[in-house]
């Protein structure tokens, strides 16, 4: 791939077609040993993320406190 003036890549179609990204999908980078990781950015995997965490909402005992759950979360 080749960079331009503006600092922008086209990324392959396979790649976009394999991540669900399409126009507008926002993207981010991370500085790893390798060099730079690019990955689809966490407002969409925040989307499947909540989905996730629905299955769980309702199971904590709600007569704890925050002190108590963190206490339990450092044990």
């Amino acid at each position: 791939m080749k960079m331009t003036q503006k600092g922008q890549v086209t990324v392959p179609k396979d790649m976009r077609d394999a991540f669900g990204m399409g126009r507008d999908s926002e993207v981010s980078f991370r500085v790893v040993k390798e060099g730079i990781l690019m990955y689809p950015a966490a407002k969409e995997r925040g989307e499947e993320m909540s989905k996730l965490l629905e299955e769980f909402r309702g199971i904590a005992d709600a007569g704890l406190s925050t002190d108590q759950v963190m206490d339990m979360t450092r044990e």
